[in-house]
């Protein structure tokens, strides 16, 4: 395997990647990543596939461990790794930045004012090969990177945020995600996310109202599913958020790929977790499962 040539621009920047088991993904991000010449941070959760093998082949910083969660996890790596520059980054291995991103980031970091402490980036989603634009999906705004030391991940199981006390200023460039590995694994790991969503609703660990605390688009987000989507009775809640995505939101626009991404992702799933949910209640809890760590 042969290792990209990076920039010789400095950006004050670093990136952190979590992954289990990415060996298929891991190329694209890391090849993506070194186009910016930065220095990368992998965090893994002890991965038994090549992923280690080929982040070592782009130079990487690698550490791993075992964690309670996605944010105990990324908040160890904004506080222990040995970061260098101003900002830092959060990079999935399922995503990689744009032409845009990268010959834009540097200049836009550099220019950044002091009291800024977070910068949110755009973020498109392709699934079965197409750009969702429409849906919810596009655009949607996430803070991905936060200066150095000003950074605190909420300590929850899974759609964690980053929360920062400065300021936080918007790129205009964006990220891609897309899943290339098949419906099969999209489908599978989708299962594990809904049975850590029943572990947390049995367990109740999701009972107090969060969406005050965070800004932008995830403030948004996080209040429909607080105020509006939980308090609809399960099964029923399922549909209305496909018919919200699909219909009101305009779904249908993005084709056959928007079509079977919206009944997966907003009724398939959804449902699978009210089914999970159901199961724990008949079975007083021997259904779910005891512990959670990645």
């Amino acid at each position: 395997m042969h290792k990209p040539q990076k920039m010789t621009k400095s950006i004050p920047l670093s990136i952190i990647i979590p992954i289990l088991n990415e060996e298929i993904l891991l190329p694209r991000v890391l090849a993506s990543a070194n186009r910016l010449g930065v220095e990368v941070f992998i965090l893994d959760s002890g991965s038994t596939d090549k992923s280690l093998e080929i982040a070592k082949t782009y130079g990487c910083q690698i550490h791993v461990g075992k964690w309670g969660s996605f944010g105990e996890k990324l908040n160890w790596g904004l506080t222990q790794l040995p970061l260098k520059t101003t900002w830092v980054m959060r990079l999935d291995a399922d995503e990689y930045l744009t032409d845009e991103f990268i010959e834009q980031i540097g200049l836009a970091l550099c220019s950044m004012d002091a009291n800024v402490d977070g910068v949110m980036i755009g973020r498109r989603i392709k699934f079965l090969g197409k750009w969702l634009k429409h849906g919810g999906m596009y655009p949607s705004s996430h803070l991905r990177i936060t200066r150095v030391g000003r950074a605190q991940y909420e300590n929850r199981l899974l759609d964690e945020h980053v929360h920062v006390p400065g300021a936080i200023s918007r790129f205009s460039a964006d990220i891609v995600e897309e899943e290339s590995k098949g419906l099969l694994v999209w489908s599978s790991k989708h299962l594990r996310y809904a049975e850590t969503e029943c572990f947390i609703h049995y367990n109740k660990l999701s009972s107090e109202k969060t969406w005050r605390t965070l800004k932008g688009a995830a403030r948004f987000r996080r209040f429909l599913r607080e105020e509006i989507y939980e308090r609809f009775p399960l099964f029923i809640r399922p549909l209305g958020f496909w018919f919200y995505r699909y219909i009101i939101r305009f779904g249908f626009l993005d084709g056959v790929p928007g079509f079977i991404f919206h009944v997966l992702h907003a009724f398939w799933y959804r449902t699978f977790v009210d089914a999970l949910i159901y199961e724990s209640k008949i079975t007083k809890g021997v259904s779910v499962k005891k512990t959670h760590s990645i």
